[in-house]
């Protein structure tokens, strides 16, 4: 298994571990949200904005993506965002998700040290970014579609 940088060629493998998880995960209509976020993906990664930091990760074994996802910085206010993660659906409660998820966390702690990282995902997931440390500060009914309420949390970089 393979964690690498996200490359159009990705494009294909991460729809389809997109699709694998509507509509248990995802709302069919988020698909033109995410389709947009990855096509401009590498773009993002190469471009260097002033205040902001992008980032986007495929894990991969042989030719199949089996999970992606990414984060984006803002160093002058100390904040991050993970980005449309998500793990095939057949590969779930695997620990790929989990491998995911500490190499973004390790990765936006290491470039922003004390940054607040904010995510927001559904009450389908929110446990899962609990137990990594992430503590819940809004839900909002319905805000993804019927049936897919928002769940915002943040984590903060733990002292020591």
């Amino acid at each position: 298994m393979t964690l690498r940088p996200y490359e159009p060629a990705d494009r294909p493998g991460c729809l389809r571990v997109f699709y694998s998880n509507v509509p248990e995960y995802f709302a069919p209509a988020e698909i033109d949200d995410f389709t947009a976020y990855i096509d401009d993906a590498a773009q993002r990664s190469h471009h260097k904005e002033s205040d902001w930091q992008h980032a986007y990760f495929v894990v991969s074994a042989a030719e199949d993506i089996l999970a992606c996802g990414g984060y984006a910085i803002h160093q002058p206010k100390a904040e991050a965002w993970l980005t449309w993660g998500m793990v095939l659906h057949r590969q779930q409660r695997m620990g790929i998700g989990q491998k995911l998820l500490m190499y973004r966390l390790k990765a936006i702690f290491t470039a922003c040290p004390g940054v607040t990282i904010h995510l927001d995902t559904t009450q389908l997931s929110y446990r899962f970014f609990e137990r990594a440390g992430f503590q819940v500060t809004a839900i909002n009914k319905d805000a993804y579609g019927p049936g897919y309420d928002r769940i915002d949390m943040i984590c903060r970089q733990p002292n020591g």
